[in-house]
């Protein structure tokens, strides 16, 4: 669920020459401000996720099999920079629509390693498309695998509106495809301090990514981020294909 995002600015059609030129452009242009997200988009290379021959480096979204895409560059540097101080080590991550497998290896860039209670970073990248997930630890395996190896990064089919309950609670979840409405699973899944970005809106209207925060208390605090256009969260498990 990994999936087509536009916005409303015309930079993102320019094409670049590398993973790190692209790097460069996205922090220019002040889309990516943290260092942290700038230094883990420089090591996860665009190209390992993506079939050969395509705009490697252009910054707009791919299509990958089963009618899903993967996202542009500068949508997972809002992803990657909207939640940094959620991406720590030690850090537990969701990642709903795991599509390519780009943001899980990006994230687990961030997170990998122990925090001060001794807790080790993990990413939970799911789909609802069994093909994808196989997809994405195809991918993983090019150049990640001691990320795949050592846990750091696990990857399961299963229903985005349903989440993974059993890695919960996360530190952030991030959502790739539209929601109707925020779902009651996932926020139940964030842990308290914790926050979770999210597109919300009618596949066919206005849609909004919304950064929601759960506070100390257990109450949710959203706000919208940009205008954005997602396909929906579909509920259930595809079949696999035969």
């Amino acid at each position: 669920e990994e999936r087509t995002t536009t916005t409303t600015m015309n930079y993102y059609a320019v094409r670049h020459a590398t993973q790190h030129k692209l790097v460069e452009a996205l922090v220019e242009e002040g889309i990516i401000k943290s260092r942290r997200c700038a230094e883990a988009m420089r090591k996860v290379d665009r190209a390992d996720f993506i079939d050969a021959g395509a705009s490697t480096y252009a910054d707009h979204a791919l299509e990958l099999a089963h009618g899903q895409t993967i996202s542009a560059p500068h949508m997972h540097a809002y992803a990657l920079d909207l939640l940094s101080d959620h991406l720590r080590p030690g850090c537990q991550v969701l990642d709903v629509g795991c599509g390519s497998g780009y943001l899980c290896a990006a994230f687990a860039e961030m997170v990998k390693g122990e925090n001060e209670a001794g807790e080790q970073g993990h990413v939970t990248g799911i789909d609802n498309v069994p093909e994808l997930v196989d997809r994405s630890r195809v991918n993983l395996q090019k150049s990640y695998s001691a990320l795949l190896q050592d846990g750091t990064i696990e990857l399961h089919v299963a229903d985005g509106w349903k989440g993974y309950p059993a890695r919960a609670p996360f530190d952030a979840i991030h959502v790739g495809a539209a929601a109707k409405s925020l779902p009651e699973e996932l926020c139940a899944q964030l842990k308290n301090g914790g926050i979770m970005m999210i597109p919300v809106g009618k596949s066919s209207g206005a849609q909004s990514l919304l950064l929601v925060n759960k506070n100390a208390d257990g109450t949710l605090h959203q706000r919208g981020v940009l205008p954005v256009r997602y396909v929906p969260l579909v509920p259930g498990v595809k079949p696999r294909e035969s």
